[in-house]
């Protein structure tokens, strides 16, 4: 929650953070599992709404809060092109529905942001950023694994 809230005090970071918050539900995934790390993003999401809603906090809560979760979910299927088909659904069904509440939230239909050609060439931006976040996932999660695991199990006991 601190790092969406960052996003909404330093507005450069309004999309970055609540991706790097993420991050974070790759640590609980792997430490205590599916049902916990669902648990920690819909405690996060509310806390986002009772503080009030803003632009990462919807970004979060549409998307990053839960996509790492369901990112290792969506990998064990056993057909590729099947698991990329439904990362890529999920994102685009996300990004829309995001897209959609900010302009309506935050009446940015009122500064030209309604436009269907920015619509269609940000979400191709975003796809592309997402394909990047995507793999950072997968190699944050390796070396979380393989470097760092054994030190928070220590904290955690």
């Amino acid at each position: 929650m601190i790092l969406v809230i960052c996003g909404n005090i330093f507005q450069v970071a309004s999309q970055a953070m609540p991706a790097i918050a993420g991050l974070i539900g790759v640590i609980i995934l792997i430490e205590i599992g599916v049902k916990w790390a669902f648990a920690a993003y819909f405690v996060s999401a509310a806390l986002t709404f009772i503080l009030g809603i803003s632009e990462s906090g919807i970004i979060f809560t549409l998307f990053f809060g839960y996509y790492p979760i369901i990112k290792s979910l969506l990998e064990k299927i056993r057909v590729r092109p099947i698991e990329y088909i439904a990362k890529f659904a999920i994102f685009n069904a996300a990004m829309i529905l995001s897209y959609g509440i900010l302009i309506s939230v935050f009446s940015l239909a009122a500064l030209g942001f309604n436009k269907m050609l920015f619509a269609w060439i940000t979400l191709a931006i975003g796809n592309v950023f997402f394909i990047l976040y995507d793999i950072c996932i997968s190699r944050i999660a390796a070396l979380y694994w393989a470097k760092y695991r054994k030190h928070i199990k220590k904290l955690l006991k």
